[in-house]
């Protein structure tokens, strides 16, 4: 099915009037989309886990950052702040582990160390590229909506040869609040002129699941090889393996989801 590229509808601005970082139990309730006059034109991926196997370049990055504190975290509390922004899980460490050393400055070691291993070592998720091409060449409209520095999406994007494939590209830097807040869902759903509605995204974590569904869209949820424990359970569908996903199955979750 070829889905017009060129039709742009008006789309409300981003909500700015989110409050502050989430608590660990942050929630919103799931929008209702049936009923919703929508039409399926758009795919936002998330990238760390999804399109690149980067979480456990995240998790190694979070240990060297802490591990001159005294700070050790098992894989099971790393995988807690999956998916989160920055900002959020910056000010978390500094709350929780005492860290009297300003945000900047963590921020700053934080950055060094994810570029040193993302220049070493960051490789494709299996069957990533191959959904991107495909979906390209449906005429999806595609976007990444990622918590990452826009530096490293860029790195990423452009070591795989992927660039050209994306319509729209948001990052953590973009928005007031990152997941699990919708923000970088609809910021990427206005940059492509659509309707949060019209998009389906794919998601790794349950921060990322939980700000898709606040944004009002369809959620496929990924059990990355590298984050199984998270809980993907608010998603509309769960999929061990992306080559699991077509262009007829995300046409016909969406279509479900609004009868």
């Amino acid at each position: 099915m070829s889905v017009p590229v060129r039709f742009r509808l008006p789309v409300p601005s981003p909500d700015k009037n989110i409050e502050g970082p989430p608590e660990v139990g942050f929630f919103v309730p799931p929008v209702s989309l049936k009923g919703v006059a929508a039409v399926f034109r758009s795919v936002i991926f998330d990238m760390d886990g999804v399109i690149s196997d980067s979480e456990p370049l995240h998790h190694e990055a979070e240990r060297r950052l802490l591990a001159p504190f005294g700070v050790h975290l098992s894989r099971a509390q790393l995988e807690s702040y999956t998916g989160m922004g920055l900002s959020a899980m910056l000010e978390r460490f500094r709350s929780e582990f005492g860290l009297d050393v300003p945000a900047a400055t963590l921020a700053a070691r934080h950055h060094q160390a994810l570029d040193d291993l993302f220049r070493e070592r960051v490789e494709p998720i299996p069957h990533a590229l191959d959904l991107i091409r495909n979906f390209h060449r449906s005429g999806l409209m595609l976007a990444v909506g990622s918590s990452s520095a826009m530096r490293l999406i860029q790195r990423v994007l452009e070591k795989f040869e992927i660039a050209s494939y994306f319509n729209a590209v948001v990052s953590g830097q973009d928005v007031p609040n990152g997941k699990p807040h919708p923000d970088i869902f609809r910021e990427a759903a206005r940059r492509l002129g659509v309707g949060p509605g019209d998009c389906v995204v794919i998601e790794d974590s349950r921060n990322g699941v939980t700000a898709a569904v606040a944004a009002g869209m369809a959620c496929i949820g990924f059990r990355s090889p590298n984050s199984p424990n998270q809980d993907l359970s608010a998603a509309d569908r769960i999929v061990p393996d992306l080559s699991e996903i077509t262009v007829e199955s995300l046409h016909t979750l969406f279509s479900a989801k609004r009868k």
